[in-house]
């Protein structure tokens, strides 16, 4: 006999902890495993986005794809977008902006009960 997991509430909190033991990173709807999540090196060649590790997929299976790349920023770029953080603000504003900043309360409060 098949066993769903949206039978034993157990079994599927099992199910969820040795998922997320082992770096999978799922969703569950009442009946099946909808989305799981591979984090792998890939490179960008020639129009080709190459997996430098083998991949866990179906063929033909659809996947959607994000992003991440590291962007290198030049102590000049950093400074030049540093000036520029208070451009267009008036002296009130700035102050205001300033307080805000400083204000470490805002950072550290507790929650609300």
């Amino acid at each position: 006999m098949a066993h769903r997991v949206g039978d034993d509430h157990g079994a599927h909190q099992r199910f969820l902890f040795q998922a997320f033991r082992i770096g999978l990173n799922v969703s569950l709807d009442r009946e099946r495993v909808t989305t799981t999540r591979q984090t792998i090196k890939a490179r960008w060649h020639g129009g080709v986005l190459q997996p430098l590790e083998p991949l866990t997929l179906a063929d033909e299976a659809e996947v959607q794809v994000t992003v991440d790349t590291d962007v290198i920023v030049s102590a000049d770029e950093i400074l030049l977008r540093a000036a520029r953080v208070y451009q267009g603000l008036t002296a009130d504003q700035v102050v205001e902006v300033e307080a805000i900043a400083l204000d470490r309360r805002q950072f550290f409060r507790e929650p609300a009960a």
